[in-house]
């Protein structure tokens, strides 16, 4: 001690004090939240990003019904055609039909001069050669030729 320290006196003790003094013990602190950021808005690069895929979008649909409206347009233009050929078809077969009546070939016999064979005239020539495979045909017997 010093000496000025020497000639102090020393003070009285004092009455205890109602409460004792307190211990603080080091008490674990919190961890704050995570600060955020302020938001900024959305950036460029979102944007430009959301109105490319809006017009890709916008584009595939235009392309979809344009398709489908063409393939409309070929459909209907296909039963047109199909009907219209239904209809050839029909007048080719009367055509067929009226064509190979026998009275009309009669007539156009008769006309290049034609005529048909009596009983008994009909003959029936054979060509030598081979005979084709499948051919069922038998020719009839001329009465006694080998």
């Amino acid at each position: 001690m010093s000496v000025p320290a020497r000639q102090l006196p020393t003070p009285a003790p004092s009455a205890p004090a109602a409460h004792p003094p307190r211990r603080t013990a080091a008490r674990p602190t919190s961890v704050p939240p995570p600060q955020r950021r302020a938001r900024r808005g959305s950036t460029p690069a979102f944007w430009f990003f959301a109105a490319a895929l809006v017009a890709v979008l916008v584009f595939a649909v235009v392309a979809l019904n344009a398709m489908v409206v063409n393939t409309t347009y070929r459909m209907t233009e296909m039963q047109d055609r199909v009907l219209e050929m239904g209809e050839q078809h029909e007048a080719l077969e009367v055509e067929v039909a009226r064509l190979s009546s026998p009275s009309r070939i009669a007539e156009w016999a008769d006309i290049v001069g034609m005529v048909a064979p009596g009983p008994g005239e009909s003959v029936i020539l054979r060509v030598p050669g081979e005979r084709r495979e499948g051919s069922t045909a038998v020719a009839p017997d001329d009465g006694g030729s080998p």
